[in-house]
This record gives structure tokens, C-alpha cells and sequence, in this order.
């Protein structure tokens, strides 16, 4: 399972995130990126399980979740690009 922190109004905010997600390394071996700016940052570590996506997703955005039907939606027209 991933690992994803959150540090807000803080101007420590990505050291505070990159220590939390060093504690929780075990949530996530795959990847660990921080984003944020001036007061706040967002952090991830990942799990990959099927492919390697890189997180977080863009500068404000992190997601933690799973799509049990990647296969079935890779064969399909959709709005997402599917990895195999």
C-alpha cells in the first residue's frame, strides 16, 4: 500500500514531508517524490504493484488507489492510458 502525507501552512512544509515519508518507507519502496510550495507540500510513496506510474501526479494532485479492471479498460476507448 502507498504512503501519502500532507504538510500545510508550515514554512518546513517538503522537509517535514520528506521525513515523514522516510518513517513510512515501508508503505512504499518503488519511488517517494515531494512536492509543495512556500507553506505546504504533498508527498508519496509508491507501491507499485503492476507498473511504475510517478506521483505525485502533478504539482498539487496525489492519488492512492487501484483499478482491479486495468485490463479490461486497456482494451477499450477511455479517457486513461493504461500501462501494461
Amino acid at each position: 500500500m502507498c504512503g501519502i502525507t500532507g504538510i500545510f501552512n508550515d514554512v518546513k512544509a517538503k522537509k517535514k514531508a520528506a521525513t515523514a515519508l522516510i518513517v513510512m518507507k515501508n508503505r512504499g519502496k518503488d519511488a517517494s517524490s515531494v512536492v509543495g510550495g512556500a507553506n505546504w507540500a504533498l508527498g508519496h510513496n509508491l507501491h507499485a504493484i503492476v507498473n511504475y506510474v510517478e506521483q505525485p501526479l502533478d504539482d498539487s494532485f496525489v492519488i492512492n488507489g487501484e483499478i482491479y479492471n486495468w485490463k479490461k479498460l486497456g482494451q477499450g476507448n477511455n479517457d486513461a492510458e493504461v500501462a501494461y
